[in-house]
């Protein structure tokens, strides 16, 4: 099921993300699921671009369910919090504590530009 993004707040579930938006006051939550790889962001990025367009800069990215991440995905990181900044927004990470993504975000010394929150 796939809700109509373009309301003020609605609901995006698909096989490998789900997005709750609140347009109104330009926030949105992401969870990114288990299966959820780099090669899938071009189907995320349909998604989000609209949103960011209008005005959606201020993202939750919930990484919990993921369990690893390569270099791509970094780089797709930094491209979107890089985005989401330059249009005032901010973009919050947010990863399991003491896992392997936690720590290869800051073995990769991506917590000195991404705001990254250990749950």
């Amino acid at each position: 099921m796939v809700v109509n993004l373009q309301m003020r707040s609605g609901y995006c579930h698909m096989p490998s993300f789900e997005c709750q938006v609140n347009e109104s006051v330009g926030f949105m939550q992401v969870l990114l699921k288990a299966d959820f790889t780099a090669d899938k962001w071009d189907e995320f990025e349909r998604h989000y671009g609209p949103l960011i367009a209008k005005g959606v800069v201020n993202w939750d990215l919930n990484l919990t369910e993921m369990q690893w991440i390569n270099s791509v995905f970094l780089g797709l990181l930094v491209g979107l919090n890089t985005m989401l900044s330059t249009r005032g927004g901010r973009l919050r990470v947010l990863v399991p504590r003491k896992s392997k993504i936690a720590d290869i975000l800051f073995l990769a010394k991506l917590n000195r530009i991404l705001n990254i929150h250990e749950q």
